[in-house]
């Protein structure tokens, strides 16, 4: 059976905990299903998951962001394949359909960010055609 690719739902939360895992993050299951069932009903966001045999083996989330200079930008909030998976053309594949979808929604560009000791990802996203533009330190305010 192929490659297969399809919004994800609450139920496949169990799945996107445990790909989100092999980056290091580690959303509770409440709070993970209760994000997908919100991005879900967001017209401006996606989240796919590929399965093979029915198994899921990657996902993305990518949503479109407003700015004052671009007006919108898509960007890829989260992108994970089974480490097992790799190489496969997975990643290529969520991030095509992802870019097809910020197209048809408007956006003239799509972005991504990457943790600057991700140097396997920053490759993936060149071989993409992303080019890279800046460098730049986030920071963060507590609420």
């Amino acid at each position: 059976m192929g490659l297969t690719l399809s919004r994800a739902t609450r139920h496949d939360y169990l799945a996107i905990q445990t790909l989100l895992a092999e980056l290091g993050y580690h959303p509770p299951a409440d709070k993970l299903q209760q994000a997908i069932d919100e991005i879900g009903e967001d017209s401006d966001c996606l989240i796919l998951v590929a399965r093979l045999a029915d198994k899921p083996v990657g996902v993305i989330m990518v949503y479109l962001a407003k700015s004052l200079v671009l007006g919108h930008v898509a960007v890829i909030g989260n992108l994970v394949v089974k480490q097992a998976h790799q190489g496969k053309g997975i990643g290529r594949q969520l991030v095509l359909a992802s870019a097809a979808w910020a197209k048809e929604h408007g956006s003239p560009t799509l972005r991504v960010g990457s943790q600057i000791r991700r140097q396997q990802a920053h490759r993936f996203y060149q071989n993409l055609n992303f080019k890279h533009y800046k460098t730049q330190h986030w920071f963060e305010y507590e609420l």
